[in-house]
């Protein structure tokens, strides 16, 4: 070991021994954040201390690579049993400018459902979706292109680089609402955040999560795509044969950047435990 990295494993080692209070004392004095639990705390004053001798992550040092980011958070139908079709019936998306490490823009619509359009209590009780919400509502294709010009206004796709922001995967490929339910308040209560509106109501959770992913791009975290979603196309048949949210690691990632072409890229908040080691 070079005499710097002795230096920098011995802050480590006192700042492992630190108590929670003279973790947050020491952070103030720096002028850093001082909101999250001990953990993050502790990580947050090693990355200080490595990045003032340079030695960070080869990720530390690239330039923000997408411009924007798309914060989504669907709410879809539900019922004490579970369905074997649901719909999406609230659709809101927050966009956060990866520069300005701001909040931009939000899109909302509630979506008339098809195939069940009356809400079950249960569905109305968890979501704060009301009956005449999605009775006023147009139905998902329209909104769909609603946000689709939305996009487009900001120019998403056309000259800027973006991603979709997800507390998990479940919100593109299928809706299990109870795995955001546990979810999003821990992932919440992790760094220090309180979760702001109502639970399920998906306009409140879409804030959340960018809210989170700010506060991670703050403590200085690369936003990169841990997750795909390949579709698979019969053109004789004209129909769908196959779709699945694939998982990539940072290596992937990194290795397809230059050439990749993203239709639509998703980012999991909660990425596999080595991906959050080596890059969060």
């Amino acid at each position: 070991m070079t005499s710097e990295e002795i230096k920098l494993s011995r802050v480590n080692g006192d700042i492992n021994k630190m108590s929670a209070k003279e973790l947050s004392n020491k952070l103030e004095a720096l002028h850093l954040d001082t909101t999250g639990r001990k953990e993050v705390l502790k990580r947050r004053l090693k990355t200080y201390h490595r990045l003032r001798r340079g030695d960070v992550g080869p990720h530390l040092h690239l330039p923000v690579y997408f411009d924007n980011l798309i914060v989504i958070d669907f709410e879809a139908t539900c019922d004490t049993v579970p369905q074997p079709q649901q719909e999406i019936i609230e659709f809101p998306a927050v966009l956060i400018d990866c520069h300005t490490l701001s909040i931009q823009d939000v899109f909302h619509a509630f979506c008339k459902p098809i195939i069940q359009p009356k809400l079950s209590s249960y569905c109305c009780e968890l979501t704060g979706v009301l009956q005449s919400d999605t009775d006023s509502a147009q139905t998902f294709s329209s909104v769909l292109a609603d946000f689709d010009e939305w996009r487009k206004r900001h120019s998403l796709g056309y000259g800027k680089k973006f991603a979709i922001v997800t507390d998990g995967s479940c919100d593109i490929s299928k809706f299990l609402l109870q795995q955001c339910l546990t979810t999003l308040p821990l992932m919440l209560e992790t760094v220090g955040l309180e979760l702001e509106g109502r639970l399920h109501c998906g306009k409140d959770d879409a804030l959340n999560i960018a809210s989170l992913t700010l506060r991670l791009m703050k403590d200085g975290a690369y936003i990169y795509n841990n997750e795909r979603l390949e579709v698979i196309w019969d053109k004789e048949k004209k129909k769908v044969m196959s779709k699945q949210v694939i998982p990539m690691s940072w290596k992937e990632f990194s290795d397809s950047r230059p050439r990749v072409r993203v239709h639509l890229p998703i980012i999991s908040i909660n990425a596999p435990e080595e991906d959050k080691q080596d890059h969060l």
